[in-house]
């Protein structure tokens, strides 16, 4: 078990820098790329949206652009609101089960659209750019 063996931390020493890369802003062809296989029927979060509504939204330009400028100031200025971060959470007891102890549960939580959707964003964007950069 790793758990409980040392780690020789200097091997770190070993590995070369690298330049820091700016984040990319987000593009509006990114941002319905990032929606376009979210599941309609998912549950919606604290925020009541689902993303159908969200997909409905993004149509509009003028809410799409609004939804990028908030997305790219937040990565900018590295702030993320808290109304961002609150999620619900959901326990479901595991079928004939009598314990209704917690850990026994399955637990499915959501989280509000706009985490959701800026999480999809930031794996999309970190694909591209990973297959893109030269280091």
């Amino acid at each position: 078990m790793a758990f409980y063996r040392q780690v020789n931390v200097n091997i770190l020493d070993k590995i070369a820098n690298k330049p820091s890369l700016p984040w990319p802003v987000f593009s509006k062809e990114e941002f319905r790329q990032a929606i376009i296989n979210c599941n309609n029927s998912s549950t919606p979060g604290p925020d009541k949206l689902s993303w159908s509504h969200l997909k409905i939204i993004l149509k509009d330009d003028d809410c799409l652009n609004i939804i990028i400028s908030i997305t790219n100031t937040c990565i900018e200025l590295g702030y993320w609101p808290s109304h961002f971060k609150r999620s619900t959470t959901i326990v479901i007891p595991k079928p004939n089960k009598k314990s209704y102890d917690l850990s026994e549960a399955k637990h499915l939580g959501q989280l509000s659209f706009s985490i959701q959707l800026q999480t999809n964003l930031f794996i999309l964007v970190s694909l591209v750019v990973s297959n893109s950069s030269p280091l």
